[in-house]
Order: C-alpha cells, then structure tokens, then sequence
C-alpha cells in the first residue's frame, strides 16, 4: 500500500521515473503495478530494439533492464546507454 512516507522520499530523491524494459508480460505487470503503486512513473519497452529510444524521450532515473529480449540483447542496451552521453548517467539495474 502507497505511504505519504514513500511519495516523500521519491521528492526528496527526485528519482520517480523508472523505465522497465523487458518482454515478460506478467514480470513486467507486478514490476509496473508495485512501483505505480509506491508513486513512481513508469514507461515500459518490451523489446531491446524500443529501449534506446525510451531512455532518450523517457529520461529515466533508472533503467530496470532484462538481459534476454528480442531485437537486442540487455548487455548490447546497457553498453550502447553507457557510450551515450545522454544515457550513461542513468542507474541501470539489471533482471534476469
């Protein structure tokens, strides 16, 4: 359940918007329903291919990020936000 406590600590840590990118439909629904419901925004992408281009209109203070997806794999993502100087300061953490 949501707390005035957990909207305040995603104030004060500015970090509220979280981008998950994986192709698992049901991890994906309890990842997005948990984090909504803690106060967080969310985007999702279901595939490598889409998640650049979310993290770039997204702007994402983390990036949860599964390692096998269709069109690109997490590891090819992760090294491609990291060499981008619009990306390589976003957080990822990666799922498996």
């Amino acid at each position: 359940m949501w707390s005035f406590s957990q909207k305040m600590q995603n104030e004060v840590t500015g970090m509220d918007r979280v981008l998950i990118v994986d192709d698992n439909k049901l991890a994906v629904e309890i990842v997005d329903d948990l984090l909504t419901t803690w106060g967080y925004r969310t985007k999702i992408c279901g595939n490598g291919s889409e998640a650049f281009r979310c993290a770039l209109e997204f702007k994402p203070d983390v990036i949860l990020l599964d390692i096998m997806l269709p069109g690109m794999n997490g590891f090819a993502i992760c090294s491609k936000l990291k060499t981008d100087p619009a990306t390589q300061r976003i957080p990822i953490i990666i799922l498996t």
